[in-house]
C-alpha cells in the first residue's frame, strides 16, 4: 500500500468502525508486529505461505472473528469464541511463526485481555507496556460499580505465565507486588495468571513484615482450571469478584 503500512490501515479501520473485526495477513510475521496488531484491536494475525494450506488457517480466523460478538450469557464475547481460543492457542504448545498462531505467552495475555474487557466496568487498555525499569503484561483500568472493586484503586496490574514458564513462587509474587506499589495511589490489586500452576511458596503471604504505607497489595492467583472457569462463567465480573473476595478471606 503506497504511503502507509497494514498497521496504519488497521488503526484507521478501528477508528472509523470500532466493531469491525480485522484479521491481519502477512508474509513476514514478527512477534513485535503481532503484539502491535493486537494492541490496535486485530482479532488474529496470520502468516501467508506458498500454496493453499494457509487458506484453511485464514478461514478458521474468519470464523474466530465472527464469534467475537456480545451475548446475553457472557457480555463482551461468546463463550464458544473464547474457549476455542483457549484450547487452540494456549492448551497446546506452538512455535513462533507458525501460520495463524501467536506465541503462547502473547496468546495468554490476549486471552486475559478479552476476559477483562468482557467484565463490565473494566478496560484492559495496555498489553506488554514497558517502562524504564519494568514490563507490565496487561494493565486494566477499573471503573466498575461492583461493591468490591469500588474499594480498589483505578489500575489493576496483571502478570501472565504460560506453560513454558516455571511455576511462580514467592519471588514472582513479590515482583508483582512491587509493580503495584510502584503505582502508589493508583493500584491496590493485581491478578497473576499461570497456566502452569503455582509453587506452594506463592501462597505464603509476607504479612509478618510491615509494609510502608499500608498492607500488602491484593494478589489474585488464577491457574489453568480457574482460567477455564472464568471463561465459562455466565457473569465474568462476578466470578472474578468472588475469586478476589475468597483470596481476601483466606
Amino acid at each position: 500500500m503506497p504511503g502507509r503500512d497494514g498497521l496504519a490501515l488497521l488503526a484507521e479501520i478501528k477508528t472509523l468502525a470500532p466493531t469491525c473485526e480485522v484479521v491481519v495477513v502477512t508474509v513476514a510475521p514478527q512477534v513485535s508486529t503481532a503484539i502491535a496488531a493486537m494492541r490496535l484491536g486485530a482479532v488474529d494475525y496470520v502468516k501467508r505461505e506458498a500454496g493453499e494450506e494457509w487458506l484453511a488457517v485464514l478461514v478458521a480466523s474468519a470464523r474466530h472473528a465472527l464469534r467475537r460478538r456480545p451475548s446475553l450469557r457472557a457480555p463482551g464475547y461468546h463463550r464458544e469464541h473464547i474457549l476455542e481460543f483457549f484450547f487452540d492457542r494456549i492448551a497446546t504448545r506452538v512455535k513462533v511463526g507458525v501460520a495463524g498462531q501467536f506465541p503462547p505467552g502473547v496468546a495468554l495475555e490476549y486471552l486475559v485481555k478479552l476476559l477483562l474487557d468482557s467484565c463490565t466496568g473494566f478496560n484492559a487498555s495496555l498489553m506488554r507496556h514497558k517502562t524504564i525499569d519494568e514490563e507490565l503484561d496487561v494493565v486494566c483500568l477499573n471503573n466498575s460499580s461492583h461493591p468490591f472493586w469500588v474499594k480498589q484503586e483505578t489500575v489493576i496490574v496483571v502478570e501472565c505465565k504460560d506453560r513454558g514458564s516455571r511455576r511462580p513462587g514467592a519471588n514472582e509474587r513479590g515482583r508483582l507486588e512491587q509493580k503495584i506499589r510502584n503505582r502508589e495511589g493508583r493500584a491496590t490489586a493485581g491478578i497473576f495468571v499461570s497456566t502452569n500452576g503455582f509453587a506452594s511458596t506463592f501462597h505464603v503471604r509476607r504479612i509478618a513484615t510491615p509494609v510502608p504505607g499500608g498492607p500488602p497489595p491484593l494478589i489474585i492467583p488464577i491457574d489453568e482450571t480457574e482460567l477455564s472457569d472464568w471463561v465459562d462463567a455466565p457473569d465474568r465480573l462476578e466470578w472474578l469478584s468472588s475469586r478476589a473476595i475468597a483470596e481476601v478471606l483466606t
